[in-house]
């Protein structure tokens, strides 16, 4: 087999590697608690993201999506201000 073409298979086997790997990894939803970059508790960064797409503009529960997020954000960031 010629190199450039052995070389493309072996990219090809790796990538079908690493797929399965990442399917395997979503199945299983790891959780760590060790101490770690990932892992930082209470003294690490924290980052709330809200979607302001169209479909946020839909009402539920009489309030806009949006709204309701951003209530939900206010919430979880209240509750970080108790906890540290």
């Amino acid at each position: 087999m010629a190199r450039p073409e052995r070389l493309k298979h072996l990219l090809l086997l790796a990538l079908r590697v690493m797929a399965v790997l990442g399917l395997v990894l979503m199945m299983a939803r790891p959780v760590l608690t060790g101490p770690g970059l990932l892992t930082q508790g209470i003294e690490g960064a924290k980052v709330i993201l809200l979607d302001n797409s169209m479909s946020m503009n839909f009402r539920e529960r009489g309030m806009e999506r949006l709204d309701l997020a951003k209530k939900a954000a206010r919430e979880v960031i209240d509750d970080l201000k108790v906890r540290s």
